[in-house]
């Protein structure tokens, strides 16, 4: 799962707490630190209709009341880049595709993962796997693919790798996962794979113990990235999108938490690790918002949903074909509050 969407949204969630405290120019100092590509626009509006009809044509009346509803929700689509770059550039794959939604009036947190291997239609590159659109055009390239083929209207994004994933976790504190007993030795075969690659990296790198048994336990980051990255066992890549998004509601819980006067150390150190079009403001008016959210329920929802895919081959790769027209509908429903998944999504 590598550290994506939870560095995302730790920023996107956590940045909330330092406002309280530190003031505005305080803040922007802390917040400039963010690699941030949009010099402009720093006072945008950050909601806006979820979704936009197709070229020539208008929306439906269902269509028009998901639209309103659109306008109570902030949408932000988080890229898990499949990098492990020292340099610090956002090349490769995204093996992590999340709208991370945050509805105003329901005081409700949804993600909705995109599985990496859907086979849809990447703009100017004809069809093939999701996670493609990053590596072959960057965030622009991504938002447009997931606009057009969903009928959406994302305009922002925040993108983390994969290298810096654990700093983060390890950053915040360790968090706790029941990890069942047939993933141990799968989570211990990936933490192997992380121990020789940060080894490389760093020859004094303190190489992580292995997971010694299942159950309910604190992981640190390399365990817990190494957790989010299996899919060997259970339902493969589907459940991986399940340990994804447990890992990242945990880190969110564990950042709602933590001492108010500690947020200001967390946010510095953790912004160097993304990359994103939303302005030091536009995060900050996030902040406040989520901060007003007293016990608010994340909710989650995986896309193509069961039923709505076939398996196939296609030049010689294993993909995902959605029922587009069916996914389309359920992910615009869910972000505004109309649809409600199964409990269980592997």
């Amino acid at each position: 799962m590598k550290k994506y969407l939870v560095n995302t949204l730790i920023v996107l969630f956590s940045v909330m707490l330092v406002v309280v405290i530190g003031g505005g120019i305080y803040m922007q100092d802390v917040l400039s630190g963010l690699s941030n590509v949009d010099e402009g626009g720093k006072s945008a509006d950050l909601q806006g209709d979820v979704i936009t009809p197709a070229s020539g044509e208008t929306l439906t009346a269902d269509e028009q009341a998901i639209a309103e509803l659109g306008k109570d929700t902030i949408n932000v689509l988080c890229l898990g880049v499949d990098s492990r770059n020292t340099d610090g550039k956002m090349v490769g794959n995204t093996d992590v595709m999340m709208i991370a939604t945050v509805d105003l009036k329901s005081k409700t947190i949804r993600l909705t993962s995109l599985m990496r291997d859907m086979y849809v239609a990447i703009p100017g590159h004809g069809k093939t796997r999701i996670n493609a659109a990053f590596a072959s055009g960057g965030a622009d390239l991504a938002l447009q693919t997931v606009n057009q083929n969903f009928g959406l209207n994302l305009k922002h994004y925040a993108i983390v790798d994969f290298i810096s994933m654990e700093k983060i976790i390890n950053r915040v504190g360790s968090i706790t996962i029941d990890v069942r007993e047939e993933e141990v030795n799968y989570v211990n075969e990936v933490i192997v794979e992380l121990n020789k690659i940060n080894r490389e990296k760093d020859p004094n790198d303190k190489q992580v113990e292995f997971l010694a048994h299942g159950g309910e336990q604190q992981l640190n980051g390399r365990q817990a990235v190494a957790y989010a990255r299996v899919r060997h066992v259970g339902n493969s890549d589907y459940e991986r999108t399940a340990r994804q998004r447990k890992v990242l509601i945990e880190m969110f819980k564990k950042v709602m938490q933590m001492n108010i006067l500690d947020a200001p150390g967390l946010v510095q150190d953790v912004s160097p690790y993304i990359e994103t079009n939303l302005t030091p403001d536009q995060i900050l008016s996030v902040g406040l918002k989520v901060l007003s959210f007293k016990g608010a329920g994340v909710e989650q929802l995986r896309v193509p949903m069961d039923g709505a895919f076939s398996s196939e081959k296609i030049n010689g790769a294993a993909v995902l074909v959605p029922n587009i027209a069916e996914c389309k509908k359920t992910i615009q429903n869910f972000i505004v509050g109309l649809y409600e998944p199964p409990e269980k999504q592997y």
